[in-house]
């Protein structure tokens, strides 16, 4: 069929890069249907981050693993309403809100009553991604909680 053997060495080098490209985008590190995230992420705290964390609260743990949670798009790293940090009823709007399994628990200091036990992962959504999932009152992003 191929009469220069350097066309057919070509061809079999492109086939073989191809399959390579398609194998590395379709690898993961995460285990299939466990429900459990694996490794580390900017915008997720881990069942295994969460357990070796040993923190009192979620509000505790969010400090120690991942303080850009409370920061992002706000400006603020308080949640102290004397320091005008972003909890419910600011008048600028720069409320984040905490969702458990989807639902509105309330703003950031309900995280500090909140304990880690049951905890599968704690997630921050961004504004945008929010105000799709959850709906336009949510313009500082979102914690999602997810428990068992």
């Amino acid at each position: 069929m191929y009469q220069n053997p350097s066309n057919f060495r070509r061809l079999i080098t492109i086939i073989a890069f191809t399959q390579s490209l398609a194998l590395i985008g379709c690898a993961t590190n995460q285990p299939m249907g466990s429900g459990i995230s694996t490794g580390t992420s900017r915008d997720k705290i881990s069942f295994e981050e969460i357990q070796s964390a040993q923190a009192p609260d979620l509000y505790t743990l969010i400090q120690r693993l991942r303080p850009n949670f409370f920061a992002r798009n706000r400006g603020m790293t308080t949640l102290d309403k004397n320091a005008g940090g972003p909890v419910g009823g600011n008048p600028d709007g720069n409320t984040l809100w905490v969702y458990v399994n989807e639902t509105r628990a309330g703003d950031a200091t309900a995280l500090k009553s909140m304990t880690t036990n049951g905890i599968l992962s704690v997630e921050y959504l961004d504004p945008a991604t929010a105000a799709r999932k959850f709906g336009s009152s949510v313009t500082s992003g979102v914690i999602l909680v997810t428990r068992r």
